[in-house]
């Protein structure tokens, strides 16, 4: 199910929605960034989620994930040397949304770096910023993006070393 991406990797089949989201970990607060989607957003409205969005072909992923990290709290990160993971892929079966019969790739990176919230300026389309201790507990936050829980998880399980 998970599975490392070369950076070079991009999709050029119309059909598949790629979304890559960007786990922005501080070691030395023990802490990761969320941003809280407006209450009128077509989706996960009021939510909490990480920050990311959908990669635009012909992209690369790490450069489209930078720029949606930028685009959403105005942080200018490096992701030249990020490794990026499939996390999910899934069919949309809803067929009341124009996307029914497309393949949604889940994609993430996560990157340790120190963060001050009061730098993050979140987009038009998010209303609010936070910092939340990372632990297995945050994932029963139900305020939170199932995208961005499979994501902590993941890292949780892989890569981040509670205590």
């Amino acid at each position: 199910m998970f599975e490392l991406m070369p950076d070079s990797y991009l999709s050029t089949d119309k059909k598949i929605i790629t979304s890559a989201k960007l786990l922005i970990y501080d070691s030395y607060q023990n802490k990761f960034l969320v941003i809280k989607r407006g209450l009128n957003h077509q989706h996960n409205p009021g939510l909490w989620e990480l920050p990311g969005g959908k990669i635009i072909f012909p992209e690369l992923i790490n450069i489209g994930l930078s720029r949606e990290v930028m685009e959403e709290t105005d942080l200018l990160i490096n992701l030249e040397d990020t490794e990026i993971l499939s996390i999910k892929s899934r069919k949309i079966t809803d067929k009341n949304s124009s996307y029914n019969g497309f393949i949604f790739e889940l994609m993430a990176g996560f990157i340790n770096q120190s963060i001050n919230l009061e730098k993050v300026q979140p987009s038009d389309e998010h209303i609010d910023k936070k910092l939340i201790t990372i632990d297995y507990n945050c994932l029963k936050d139900q305020d939170l993006t199932l995208d961005s829980k499979l994501i902590i998880n993941y890292f949780l399980d892989n890569i981040i070393e509670t205590s």
